[in-house]
């Protein structure tokens, strides 16, 4: 019968170590367990480990290899695709890292079910390859680079493991305690012994406590200023809601990237995402103080008061008084409005259209509706992808709440005489009808005015505010500084206004209104005959400016494929789509795996021992008391080549030290005998007690 155990190699053949039995599985289920995926981490662990006991090898040559690692690249790919379509705007490359033992299970698969003891690194490598190829075929010599993939993997399978932000203590205790196992099996099969190693024991767990908590540390840290980077860097939604800053009067960078896309018949022109009533310094907020609320998210609280699902689980948010507008709604009342918000936050601002009063068909099993009374419609355990429709009537009575006493008029004190003294210029008191105000303002505004992002201002006045600059030397600017001027002159003449901010909406796409970073847009509500309505100030060639100038043709690519990526994403999420795309791919594993194992079945051989591994001798041949000695050699030469004769290998015995050369020729000579030629006779008895002594030397030296 026979058994297969752990064994030892010399320094000179430490390139191709071999990890002891099960330790591979046992770092297979840790990673399972602290991943959640212990199913898969047991398939794998047997599938690994049990070719110690299948009678089954294939000969993996080097283009197999290639298969494998070409493979493992496909589900690298498989994975980083995955993980782009479905994460939330961080690290997805973290995420794939957590399927490392996964990805490059074909390689150790190949490796450990073949006839070599290891895979050639050369190959993987497409010039490396080419080389090789060139170099055999005009007759030069070829030492390609062999490496065996056992500890890689582990090592590869623990760093899985440690992509997580689990902090317990046994989890510590799992990473030191696999540490120690690997770095003890390294270093006892270099030939150290296990006296040296138990006194380094508290040096290794040392060392892998502090690898795991430097990973730990590590992966928390990308994650962190990934998800920073993102929430500089999108669609300008985050803490939209609560204040806004006004941008630097010159050159204005803005995003040409489509940021939503509206489905209407007619164009919404305006998408607002917030409104703000209170000014200091440059920086408009929303004074929730004001309407006597302890905290900004209480604002949200208990207006939308009313809601509806529909048979196909989508669920309408509105008021109740405004049941009967939505049940008596019209298809031209409807826009759909799809975009994609990468920051990392489960709660943020959506732009809404002018008059909505419901919204429904909300994407994300979790995701819910909120507005506040200023109007901001925010969508809170919301998906990456964002997909909703609004009910909206441009007559309808806005969802904002009236004004707020003073709020709605205050002026601050560094901007009152340069907004009173612009007043009387116009003659803006001696209106009685706001709307002749309005009238009067966008007269003055469209003519003594110009729009640019893009200028230069001069040095900047620091004694001023920036509103005066504006109003007073440049009359040129952005969107930012009319809508602030208006909201200040309106409200000097009693007229209570809000600043709003959002996108201002022109550009038809094929099918939908395409809104871009470029359409982001400030204008002021004003409060006039019991609603509020949007006053635009800023002079209306701004809207000729062109959405996607500047971009080139790899951002234009990029952005095409961002629109698949949302397209696809909300598509599958349709109960019907889900399932035959899930069926679809079931069917295309399922063939995959079925022709892989018809191809490892048909190219099947009966295994050999492996060379590697201890043997214990078996079959018909003579067993003569050396062969027993045979695990004691190779834990002191290593093991023995293919094809080398037993006792060649044993006389490389008289080159150990404190082995004895005549002794080690006795037992040769007696085992050969004993073996090659039954007519002499040997005195095994004397045989054994050689063996014996031999034994004792080797261990000794």
């Amino acid at each position: 019968m026979r058994t297969v155990t752990f064994s030892r190699v010399s320094k000179k053949d430490s390139h191709i170590l071999i990890p002891p039995i099960l330790l591979t599985s046992l770092v297979l289920l840790f990673w399972g367990l602290t991943s959640g995926s212990i199913l898969i981490a047991l398939v794998i662990a047997g599938i690994l480990d049990c070719r110690r006991w299948i009678p089954l090898k294939w000969d993996f040559d080097e283009s197999a290899q290639v298969k494998a690692f070409q493979f493992s690249l496909l589900l690298m790919i498989a994975g980083v695709a995955i993980s782009w379509i479905d994460d939330t705007g961080s690290a997805g490359a973290l995420n794939v890292m957590t399927w490392v033992p996964v990805i490059f299970f074909p390689i150790e698969f190949v490796q450990r079910y073949g006839q070599r003891n290891t895979v050639t690194l050369n190959s993987f490598f497409f010039l490396s390859r080419r080389r090789m190829a060139l170099d055999r075929k005009e007759g030069r010599e070829v030492h390609p680079t062999q490496i065996n993939t056992g500890y890689p993997y582990i090592f590869g399978v623990l760093t899985a493991a440690s992509t997580t932000e689990a902090l317990e203590w046994y989890f510590w205790g799992g990473i030191c305690v696999l540490t120690f196992a690997v770095v003890f099996s390294i270093s006892y099969g270099r030939g150290m012994r296990a006296r040296g190693l138990w006194l380094v024991m508290p040096i290794v767990v040392a060392l892998g406590w502090g690898i795991q908590w430097t990973m730990t540390t590590a992966y928390l840290w990308v994650k962190a200023h990934i998800e920073s980077f993102y929430k500089s860097s999108g669609s300008g939604t985050f803490l939209a809601d609560f204040t806004s800053y006004l941008g630097e009067l010159g050159n204005v960078e803005l995003n040409p990237k489509i940021e939503w896309r509206v489905w209407s018949d007619t164009n919404p022109e305006y998408l607002r995402l917030a409104s703000h009533n209170n000014y200091s310094q440059g920086q408009w907020t929303y004074d929730y103080s004001a309407e006597e609320y302890d905290k900004f998210d209480h604002s949200y609280r208990g207006f939308f008061d009313a809601e509806i699902e529909t048979q196909d689980g989508a669920v309408t948010y509105f008021r109740k008084t405004d049941r009967t507008l939505v049940e008596q709604s019209k298809k031209s009342d409807f826009l759909e409005i799809r975009g994609t918000i990468v920051q990392k936050q489960s709660t943020s601002v959506v732009p809404s259209a002018p008059g909505f009063y419901a919204v429904s068909g909300i994407l994300g099993e979790q995701t819910y509706a909120e507005v506040n009374s200023m109007g901001a419609l925010r969508f809170s355990n919301r998906d990456m992808v964002i997909s909703y429709s609004l009910y909206a009537d441009s007559k309808k009575i806005a969802l904002d709440k009236p004004p707020l006493g003073e709020v709605d008029l205050r002026i601050p004190a560094e901007e009152k005489q340069v907004i009173s003294g612009l007043v009387d210029q116009l003659g803006l008191r001696s209106m009685e009808d706001p709307k002749e105000v309005v009238a009067v303002l966008k007269h003055y505004f469209y003519s003594e005015f110009e729009y640019s992002t893009d200028f230069d201002p001069g040095d900047v006045d620091y004694n001023r505010s920036k509103i005066e600059w504006f109003l007073n030397d440049l009359k040129c600017g952005h969107c930012e500084y009319y809508a602030t001027a208006a909201v200040l002159l309106l409200r000097e003449v009693g007229i209570p206004s809000r600043y709003a901010m959002g996108y201002a909406v022109s550009e038809r796409g094929s099918d939908c209104w395409n809104v871009r970073g470029t359409n982001g847009h400030a204008w002021s509500r004003a409060y006039i005959d019991g609603n509020w309505i949007n006053v635009d100030l800023t002079p209306p060639d701004f809207r000729g400016v062109s959405s996607n100038a500047g971009m080139s043709a790899v951002d234009w690519l990029r952005e095409r494929i961002s629109l698949i990526r949302e397209d696809f994403f909300i598509w599958r999420q349709d109960p019907l789509n889900r399932s035959g795309l899930l069926v679809k791919v079931s069917i295309v594993a399922v063939f995959l795996f079925l022709w892989i194992i018809y191809r490892l079945w048909k190219h099947r051989s009966r295994k050999e021992a492996p060379q590697w591994a201890y043997t214990t001798w078996s079959g018909d041949s003579v067993v003569t008391p050396l062969h027993q000695l045979e695990r004691t050699i190779q834990k002191k030469i290593g093991l023995r080549a293919e094809g080398e004769p037993y006792a060649t290998w044993v006389g490389k015995l008289v080159s150990c030290e404190g082995v004895d050369r005549e002794l080690v020729a006795k037992v040769i000579q007696s085992h050969q005998q004993m073996r090659y030629d039954p007519s002499e006779k040997v005195d095994v008895k004397k045989l054994h007690s050689l063996v014996k002594e031999l034994r004792r030397q080797t261990r000794k030296g």
